[in-house]
């Protein structure tokens, strides 16, 4: 009877350990997201460029985030049209920056993109006359991608240059998620 008594005692024991860490082993749903799940999606808003530090236009714009395995990002920059500049309405085509590295001391990703062989489209309308339809080569420039607290994202694009063009450009793009 003893004997049954302490197979009882340990069965019962055996059960209460099973259910306790079968209650507990499961408290990993709480994944942490990279700082790049966080900023990846969608975002719209207002993208104003500098040309020569001068001239200063505003546009609409889209961009685009993507997380990758390794912490970094792609950034594709959506279709602008810069209307009424001294050239005309001018209109740059999509590109993307792959790979942008995450900097945990700025809280930003950040890359000079120079030797990443980039190109995009770019149309000029002066009146109702094309005057550049083409593509060019971004040989310069360094981006930065800084996510904000409320959600919304800040980009700036310094020093970049469409071919040969003898002016750089900086922009900056303030923009928040798309729903």
């Amino acid at each position: 009877m003893k004997k049954l008594l302490s197979l009882m005692l340990l069965l019962m024991a055996a059960v209460i350990t099973t259910a306790t860490f079968t209650a507990c082993g499961d408290d990993d749903d709480d994944k942490t997201e990279t700082p790049a799940e966080k900023a990846a999606g969608i975002y719209t808003g207002t993208d104003q460029v500098t040309i020569g530090g001068q001239w200063t236009y505003t546009s609409s714009a889209d961009y685009t985030i993507t997380a990758n395995a390794d912490g970094s990002i792609n950034l594709t920059i959506g279709t602008e049209t810069y209307e009424n500049t001294l050239m005309g309405n001018i209109t740059q085509g999509t590109f993307t920056i792959k790979n942008i590295p995450y900097d945990a001391k700025t809280l930003s990703f950040t890359k000079d993109y120079a030797a990443d062989n980039l190109s995009a489209h770019v149309t000029m309308v002066k009146g109702e006359t094309t005057t550049m339809d083409k593509d060019f080569s971004i040989p310069s420039g360094t981006i930065t991608v800084t996510p904000q607290a409320d959600g919304s994202i800040k980009i700036t694009n310094k020093q970049y240059t469409y071919g040969k063009m003898p002016f750089k450009m900086d922009a900056e793009f303030t923009g928040t998620r798309k729903k």
